[in-house]
C-alpha cells in the first residue's frame, strides 16, 4: 500500500505518562514535544485553531497554574546546573533517561557533544549519545536571566558557587577498586583449596580450587551500576554489593550493568552475583 494514503487523524496522550512538555507557535501550526516517563520522546505538529481546547486540557491535566508553554514534572529531573558562558548565563536540566549515564556537573556540560533535538523561542532539547552505544539523557537548555538567578537559587535550595574536585581525590582509583577487591577474597579462597585438599582429592583438587580461584577473583574485581528509582548509582565491586545484599540494602526492583555492558539485568543474573550472602536486613 502506498505510504501517501497514510494518514493520522487524531492522537490522545496519556497525562501520567508525560515526563515535560515543550510547545510553541509557527504560524498557524503548533509544534509539540513529549518526554515520557520511559525515557522515551515524541514530537509532532498540529493546526493551532483546532487544537488550543486540546493543548490547554492537556496542561490542565498536568495540574500547571495558568497559561504557559512548557512543563517540567521534578519527578523526572536528575538535576539544574547553571552555567555562565561568555557572559551568558544558561539552566541546564538533566532529565532521568533509564539505562543512561549521566554527565559530569561542572562548566565542562556546556562543550559536550549535545544534538538539538528541538527548539523554541524559550528553551532546547538537546540529546547526548557516547561513543555510538545505546545509553543516551536529555537536557532542556534555556537562559536565564540574571537578575532571575539568585531567586532561583534560593527556591531551589541549589548549591551556590559549587568548586569542582579533581577525580583523583573524590573516589579510588580503578586499579585500586580491583586490588581491594581481589583481596578480600583471598582468605576465602586459601580456605576452599585447602579443605579440597584435604578431602583427598590430590592434584585434581589443587586443578580446580586454582580454576574457582579464577573465576572468583576476576568476577570480585569486576564492577557494576546499580539502576533503583530512575537514578543510577556505582560503579561497585561485587564485594561491595555483596555487602549491601546481605544487610538489604539493595532495592528489590534494581537492576544492575556491569562495566562496559549495555545491558540492565536483576541481581540473580548478574555474573558473578551467585555467591552474594542472601540479605538478611529489611529492604529499603
Amino acid at each position: 500500500m502506498n505510504r501517501k494514503h497514510h494518514k493520522v487523524h487524531a492522537l490522545e496522550i496519556n497525562a501520567d505518562m508525560i515526563g515535560a512538555l515543550f510547545t510553541d507557535r509557527v504560524g498557524d501550526r503548533l509544534r509539540v514535544f513529549c518526554f515520557y516517563l520511559n525515557g522515551d520522546t515524541g514530537q509532532f505538529d498540529v493546526p493551532a485553531d483546532e487544537n488550543r481546547d486540546s493543548l490547554h486540557s492537556l496542561f490542565a491535566r498536568l495540574d500547571m497554574v495558568g497559561q504557559c508553554t512548557s512543563v517540567i514534572l521534578e519527578k523526572v529531573v536528575r538535576g539544574r546546573i547553571y552555567v555562565e558562558r561568555e557572559g551568558s548565563l544558561h539552566c541546564y536540566t538533566l532529565l532521568a533517561t533509564a539505562g543512561n549515564v549521566l554527565p559530569s556537573l561542572n562548566v565542562e556540560i556546556y562543550d559536550l557533544p549535545w544534538k538539538t533535538v528541538w527548539a523554541s523561542q524559550e528553551a532546547e532539547v538537546l540529546r547526548l549519545s557516547g561513543g555510538g552505544h545505546a545509553a543516551h539523557c536529555y537536557a532542556i537548555r534555556r537562559p536565564v536571566n540574571d537578575v532571575e538567578a539568585p531567586a532561583l537559587y534560593r527556591s531551589s535550595n541549589a548549591f551556590v558557587n559549587p568548586q569542582s574536585v579533581p577525580e583523583t581525590f573524590s573516589r579510588p582509583k580503578h586499579w585500586l577498586r580491583q586490588a581491594a577487591a581481589a583481596g578480600m577474597l583471598i582468605t576465602t579462597l586459601g580456605l576452599g583449596w585447602w579443605l579440597g585438599f584435604r578431602a583427598g582429592k590430590g592434584a585434581g583438587a589443587e586443578h580446580v580450587a586454582a580454576r574457582e580461584a579464577k573465576h572468583l577473583i576476576a568476577a570480585a574485581a569486576a564492577t557494576a551500576q546499580m539502576l533503583a528509582r530512575q537514578n543510577i548509582t556505582g560503579p561497585y565491586t561485587m564485594p561491595e554489593l555483596a555487602r549491601m545484599n546481605a544487610d538489604g540494602k539493595l532495592p528489590a526492583d534494581a537492576l544492575f550493568r556491569l562495566e562496559g555492558s549495555t545491558e540492565w539485568v536483576s541481581l540473580r543474573d548478574l555474573p558473578g552475583a551467585n555467591a552474594l550472602p542472601a540479605a538478611t536486613g529489611k529492604r529499603p
